[in-house]
């Protein structure tokens, strides 16, 4: 009896010995397989970062051409020939309006448009020097959505990579680039619509009434082609804005009349402005004709003969009221003039901040720095932040918190200090959270 159990515990433990064992084997081999699925990634991964570059170069380069063709990458149904004017353009601009109907292409033909221009990049994305390692590439297919700040592209590009034994997919890619292309679309169908309203009667206020109002600066260029009087129009981003895009959507407008003359060139009417002694001061000044150029009869500054763009910081002797005329002149010689003012306010010096440099705190320890800031006239100040870190007092300029374990590392915030008058001065700072 005794020998009996002692055989079923020798058995027992036989089997035991061979279950441990088949799960060490079945664990180490788990083990090893996901190491090597995880080199052949880091083996990939230089590939699909190239590939990742070289689509996100492309789609701009796309946009580019297709905002300078109007929405298109192939060539439009009705357009202007390229040298159809005396701007020199690369591509022909597509009519939008042809004398009788709205011809603008659609924001879903537009995105289908930019697909198909981004696949003719697929060679170029996809060299055969780009891995030692032998590779497939298979079939592409591209999806684009555009949206009022961004141009999407969602790529299909199986890239097959061999590693050895072992195989390893790089299935897609999704590619985005900001781009103001939405709103230049949306802007020039408004353009030609306010213009099919007005049929063959050029409407030049109205199309400057409809750029102004959406921050755009429209320019045309005329001419004739088969007989009929058409203009070609270039549309951008206003540039008095601080970071104006460089994106160029061009577009044409046919009539039907034999041959015209604009008249007399349009040009915006011009607001009181006002600036302050010691700001920058930024306006641009908006016309439209062919091959406008701007002046002006001040000393204050010099407006940019091509763009209207009015930019300089007044000095404290400037401060005032100063009539100022615009004169905006076509390539026929005709003249179009605006008289405006610009009030100069001085209301005394901005307040200086005292220098705060390198700050260094620590996680878990309270920590206090004062600020300090004067008016040379005596006037109460106020002090505000940009720092998710702490809330400056406002009005004795104290920095008390204490940083969380999260806050560890480089911090960078801007202090601003403001008077009573509405001058202010800034100073940044950065604090190192140990």
């Amino acid at each position: 009896m005794k020998k009996a159990q002692v055989s079923l515990f020798i058995l027992a433990g036989i089997i035991v010995f061979l279950l441990s064992s088949a799960v060490f084997f079945y664990i180490n081999d788990r083990q090893a397989k996901a190491e090597v699925l995880s080199s052949n990634a880091r083996v990939v991964e230089p590939i699909r970062e190239y590939v990742q570059a070289c689509l996100l170069d492309s789609l701009d380069e796309v946009i580019t051409q297709i905002a300078l063709s109007g929405g298109y990458f192939t060539n439009p149904k009705r357009s202007l020939e390229r040298n159809f004017s005396s701007m020199d353009l690369p591509f022909d601009a597509p009519l939008y309006y042809d004398g009788s109907q709205v011809n603008v292409i659609s924001r879903e033909l537009m995105e289908q448009q930019i697909s198909g221009g981004l696949m003719g990049y697929r060679e170029v994305c996809t060299p055969r020097t780009m891995s030692p390692l032998p590779f497939e590439v298979g079939e592409i297919s591209i999806e684009t959505r555009i949206s009022p700040l961004f141009v999407d592209s969602f790529v299909k590009l199986p890239i097959i990579v061999h590693v050895g034994e072992e195989v390893e997919t790089i299935e897609g890619f999704a590619i985005r680039q900001g781009s103001n292309l939405f709103t230049l679309h949306a802007i020039s169908k408004n353009l030609s619509e306010t213009q099919a309203q007005n049929g063959n009667s050029l409407c030049l206020t109205c199309l400057l009434e409809v750029a102004q109002q959406n921050h755009a600066l429209l320019r045309l260029f005329e001419g004739e082609e088969n007989g009929k009087y058409a203009l070609l129009y270039t549309l951008s981003e206003d540039n008095s804005s601080e970071n104006p895009s460089e994106l160029l959507y061009v577009f044409a407008h046919m009539f039907n009349i034999s041959s015209a003359s604009i008249g007399k060139i349009a040009m915006e009417e011009i607001d009181v402005q006002m600036a302050t002694f010691g700001y920058p001061f930024r306006f641009t000044a908006h016309a439209i004709g062919e091959g406008i150029t701007f002046s002006d009869d001040t000393y204050l500054f010099d407006i940019d003969a091509s763009s209207g763009l009015i930019a300089f910081t007044p000095s404290q002797q400037d401060s005032g009221r100063h009539l100022i005329t615009i004169t905006a002149k076509d390539l026929n010689g005709q003249v179009e003039k605006r008289t405006f003012t610009v009030d100069i306010a001085d209301f005394g010096r901005k307040p200086e901040i005292g220098y705060i440099g390198i700050l260094t705190a620590y996680a878990e320890v309270p920590y206090n720095y004062p600020v300090s800031a004067t008016s040379s006239e005596g006037l109460r100040i106020v002090f505000t932040d940009n720092s998710s870190l702490f809330d400056i007092n406002p009005e004795s300029g104290q920095i008390s918190f204490t940083p969380e374990e999260s806050d560890i590392g480089e911090h960078h915030f801007h202090i601003t200090a403001i008077d009573a008058n509405g001058n202010y001065g800034t100073e940044e700072g950065i604090i190192l959270v140990g």
